[in-house]
């Protein structure tokens, strides 16, 4: 799997920052691939990346993990609770919470995706959705983001810092 790092040591909310460094480091010690999906990597690439507003924030974490079978999801689950830091949502099986306060979904992927027993309701979004906008946007390039984003009206080119539509012809 490619690494994509952003720094996270700059104006980002730190409930999210050592949310994401203690799944990174449980993830690196049981062996398993993840992404971040959804709001919250809006947030970073536009906040953290090129320094601009969303006029959003959110406050949950979805997350995709590579696995072999339930056993190894399970692993992955149990050993974030035992951090101390993650504790099970009582409503929703796929859920921890980090801190009392930041929602993680962990959606699971790889040979678990088609075994029997995978609620449905996870299984047709996550399955289709989740791996349909990684596939999408882990392959483009953040100029093309970006342009797109002031293209759908998410952001004005005016929101856009001068050296980074200095950096895209398209913006100029």
């Amino acid at each position: 799997m490619t690494n994509i790092l952003i720094d996270l040591s700059k104006n980002t909310d730190p409930l999210i920052a050592n949310c994401l460094k203690a799944i990174k480091s449980v993830a690196e010690e049981l062996d398993i691939d993840f992404f971040v999906v959804g709001a919250v990597v809006r947030d970073l690439i536009l906040g953290q990346l090129y320094g601009l507003p969303t006029g959003l924030e959110t406050k949950d974490i979805d997350l995709g993990i590579t696995v072999k079978d339930w056993e190894h999801y399970q692993k992955m689950k149990d050993r974030l609770i035992s951090t101390g830091s993650f504790s099970s949502d009582e409503k929703t099986v796929h859920r921890l919470i980090y801190k009392n306060s930041c929602p993680v979904d962990i959606i699971p992927f790889g040979s678990v995706e088609t075994s029997e027993g995978l609620n449905d309701r996870i299984h047709s979004f996550h399955q289709k959705t989740s791996s349909e906008l990684w596939k999408t946007y882990s392959s483009m390039e953040d100029d093309f983001l970006v342009c797109r984003a002031v293209k759908l009206g998410f952001l004005s080119k005016e929101d856009v810092p001068e050296k980074v539509a200095g950096a895209i012809p398209v913006l100029e």
